[in-house]
């Protein structure tokens, strides 16, 4: 940080604020912009403010040293993500369980029983949201194997962010008022907010006494807040629906 920035208003967070709602306003000029920080409680606020607007395929961070001194660099994109981004994917939270389904008379009618019951789930509309759920391609496609992917039908882009506010995430008025300036649908994929993909298959081939025992597996993708508060919806409210 020069003696400049550091006489900043609101000091290097808000001199890459700054520079962040500039690049707002000139976004086809760059493919990445950047800046370097030198204090870490700086990096952590502004990622997450990035993350919150642009989603978390959008925005690195990477840390220079060990030496002397410590500096901490953030790169932010407007590129369009795709809809299965790994960057986008959550790995916090339950994301499996298990069905036991006792009629059926076979593992692969256990499973088919199964993917049925989440499509069923998906139809009811779970939080409010309207929900497509489709069964996908796969290398391990087959009657004891079942992958769907749940997205959401129609989604609404994303427009206005005091809507969707975290806790401790203010949006400067700099940076609101050039988001308010441009069309802001390409921060998303094409396919909207958020995916789920269910990956149904066979815990256990054997009958046990209770039936046949059908493992869930949850993929989770998110790229907004949004995205983010209908996955955990939906997540919470599937393994006791199904």
């Amino acid at each position: 940080m020069t003696v400049s920035e550091g006489f900043y208003p609101n000091g290097e967070i808000g001199f890459v604020t700054e520079i962040f709602a500039d690049s707002l306003s000139h976004r086809q000029s760059s493919v990445w912009f950047s800046s370097m920080l030198g204090k870490k409680t700086s990096l952590v606020k502004l990622e997450k403010l990035l993350i919150h607007i642009l989603g978390p395929t959008h925005v690195e961070t990477t840390e220079y040293g060990p030496g002397q001194y410590t500096r901490w660099f953030l790169a932010w994109t407007f590129r369009r993500p795709s809809l299965l981004d790994e960057r986008a994917r959550l790995r916090h939270g339950n994301n499996s369980f298990e069905v036991t389904v006792p009629d059926a008379v076979n593992h692969e009618r256990a499973i088919n029983e199964v993917a049925s019951r989440v499509s069923a789930f998906c139809v009811s509309s779970p939080g409010g949201w309207v929900l497509t759920c489709q069964q996908v391609m796969s290398q391990v496609q087959s009657s004891s194997h079942i992958i769907l992917q749940i997205q959401e039908q129609g989604h609404q882009p994303i427009a206005h962010f005091a809507d969707e506010s975290f806790e401790n995430v203010v949006i400067p008025d700099i940076v609101r008022d050039a988001l308010n300036e441009q069309d802001n649908t390409h921060f998303l994929p094409p396919e909207g907010h958020f995916a789920i993909q269910v990956a149904i298959d066979a815990a256990t081939l054997e009958k046990s006494a209770a039936g046949f025992i059908v493992r869930v597996q949850l993929a989770c993708f998110r790229h907004s807040s949004r995205g983010l508060k209908a996955v955990e919806k939906i997540r919470s409210g599937m393994e006791g629906e199904v």
